[in-house]
């Protein structure tokens, strides 16, 4: 049989869970007429998990089971999952519908409309999470801020929740290690259109979470894995990520030569008080960063808006980026720390403010 999608669950002691995940599913299935597989790839689960899925099997002839007896990870099943999924569509869900699987169908249409890569997303307009203790909050959004500064056009990063074609993940290197695998299909799959949904995610109805401390130091070497394997892979997407914030940090060196220099011959040729002379300096290195980044750093972003608007944009930031940086100095000068010591920490906190705004709001890709 042909199948529209198939809907990859992995799974380890979830009986409490999968019989209602896997009706649940179903239900979409058939409420939005979509031939779909569910493969559930479990991780030799003890709690009779197998066969309550077999079971089912007998029932539902949709419904598959991968029984994995070895190497063992969350990451790792679903990677087994993509190569014995029966769809050139595969989505990756939880079996404690954690994830809002309603929105099968709009994974499925915006596949079917050319993108590759589908991500359920927590954190852009419209998403959200529902019932998160303080702690699980703050290691969810160091998570994903860590991804972003890999991926910074991804809100969720490390969603659990995802789609994609299999064309990006049958020949992509991924080793399975930690539990982000969107992460890993993000930074080594082979693809060129990515989108993101915004879904609400759910309260856990059934167990507990399986998320250890172990578990945070899996994802940071996971993380410095992705790191390594850009720098050896210039065709992967973090790669061309820290191109652009290579080529973004020479034009911000340049800007401190065409300020400085402005300043010098502006003060000392035009009859202008000193703080005049240093603003219209300011403003001659906005306008040279601005051209600069936009024909050389973010040459490869299309220009969906006029070089006028662009322009605006990149004014207002940078303006906020020098409010930042000055607001950083004093502060700290006004604590009793020496000048020339915490003077550079505003002008790094102000250029990672202005490259990753301006990466997201100046020259963001459309969708």
């Amino acid at each position: 049989m042909t199948y529209d999608i198939t809907v990859l669950v992995p799974t380890y002691n979830e009986v409490e869970c999968i019989e209602t995940a896997v009706r649940t599913i179903t239900d979409v299935f058939t409420t939005h007429s979509i031939r779909g597989e569910i493969l559930v790839v479990d991780d030799a689960s003890t709690d009779g998990t197998v066969d309550v899925v077999a079971r089912l099997g007998t029932e539902l002839p949709h419904v598959h089971i991968m029984v994995r007896e070895r190497d063992h990870g969350l990451s790792k099943s679903v990677i087994d999952g993509f190569h014995h999924a029966q769809s050139e569509y595969i989505l990756v869900t939880d079996a404690d519908l954690q994830h809002d699987v309603r929105l099968i169908p709009v994974f499925l249409q915006r596949l079917r409309e050319g993108y590759e890569i589908v991500i359920g997303s927590r954190y852009m307009g419209g998403g959200g999470i529902k019932q998160w203790g303080l702690q699980r909050r703050i290691i969810s959004i160091g998570a994903t801020g860590l991804g972003r500064m890999l991926l910074p056009e991804i809100t969720d990063p490390v969603s659990g929740f995802f789609a994609v074609t299999r064309t990006v993940v049958e020949h992509a290197d991924m080793d399975g290690r930690g539990y982000k695998i969107c992460m890993d299909v993000l930074g080594k799959g082979r693809y060129t259109r990515v989108v993101e949904i915004p879904y609400i995610f759910q309260s856990r109805k059934y167990g507990a979470s399986k998320l250890k401390r172990n578990t945070i130091v899996e994802y940071a070497l996971q993380v410095l894995e992705l790191i390594g394997y850009s720098l050896c892979h210039h065709d992967s997407p973090i790669w061309h990520e820290w191109m652009k914030l290579g080529r973004f940090a020479a034009v911000g060196l340049s800007g401190v030569v065409v300020n400085w220099g402005a300043y010098a011959v502006v003060s000392r040729t035009v009859i202008l008080d000193y703080m005049v002379a240093a603003l219209v300096a300011i403003e001659l290195s906005i306008i040279t960063n601005f051209l600069l980044n936009d024909t050389w750093t973010f040459s490869d972003s299309p220009h969906t808006e006029s070089k006028l608007v662009r322009f605006g944009k990149f004014q207002a930031i940078s303006i906020i980026g020098v409010a930042i940086q000055l607001g950083i100095f004093c502060a700290l000068v006004q604590a009793g720390f020496y000048d020339l010591v915490v003077y550079p920490i505003g002008i790094i906190v102000a250029f990672a403010w202005n490259f990753y705004i301006n990466r997201i709001v100046t020259w963001r890709k459309p969708t």
